[in-house]
């Protein structure tokens, strides 16, 4: 029906975990980072296993929803507030692979556009996100002078469609809202420069926002993104 309609942008979220996440998960964070720098054979297999739950999951979501859907996620930390869990070696050796293989086997049932969720600083490895197929980069957390909005736009910017980049530890909770329209003004301006943007929060919005700050973002949202169209 909302697809029918014609007015909205639907977006599918990711039904099931990535092969990272899940594997610090059933391992804990310190076990599985272990093994991902010494047991690559034991991460292989059990990344291997992910996957093919991953396309049954695929099989059956995709296969109802991909028709009517314009973009669709999967969601898999791979950084700290300042950089990545692993060297990008170890990312393009052993997770970069099943990442691929996942956007491939999901694009078999949808044209939709492919967005995926990484927390953290993943500079270092947004050129093989990109070459796994990822077209939309979220939530961009501009922590890091490599994530800043300039740094990513000037880098990637015709590579890759950035959703997010207004800051959620900081700017949000503390800031005015002249400090808020200062920084979404540079999003809108930096990152919206020739299109490829999603305006949105860096990541969800807590407690600690007031929400007198989360209108005033949206009020500058639209009076600096009216100003560009």
């Amino acid at each position: 029906r909302l697809h029918d309609a014609g007015e909205y942008v639907i977006c599918a979220e990711h039904p099931v975990y990535g092969v990272f996440e899940l594997g610090c998960w059933l391992c804990g964070f310190e076990d599985f980072l272990t093994r991902l720098m010494l047991e690559p054979e034991f991460v292989h297999k059990l990344f291997g296993r992910i996957l093919d739950y991953q396309k049954k999951v695929i099989d059956a979501y995709y296969g109802a929803l991909g028709p009517y859907i314009h973009y669709t996620s999967s969601g898999d930390d791979f950084a700290m507030q300042t950089n990545l869990f692993m060297t990008p070696a170890n990312f393009r050796e052993l997770i970069k692979p099943y990442l691929a293989e996942r956007i491939a086997y999901t694009k078999r049932y949808t044209n939709a556009q492919f967005l995926h969720h990484s927390c953290g600083n993943v500079y270092g490895i947004i050129p093989d996100l990109i070459d796994a197929g990822v077209e939309i980069l979220n939530p961009i957390q501009p922590v890091t002078p490599e994530m800043s909005p300039r740094s990513l736009k000037d880098a990637f910017g015709d590579k890759v469609v950035l959703h997010g980049g207004i800051d959620t530890q900081h700017l949000l909770p503390d800031g005015t809202r002249q400090s808020i329209e200062e920084g979404v003004h540079e999003a809108v301006e930096v990152l919206g420069e020739g299109g490829g943007y999603i305006f949105a929060a860096a990541h969800n919005i807590q407690e600690d926002v007031p929400p007198e700050n989360v209108v005033y973002m949206f009020q500058a949202a639209r009076r600096f993104g009216e100003k560009r169209a």
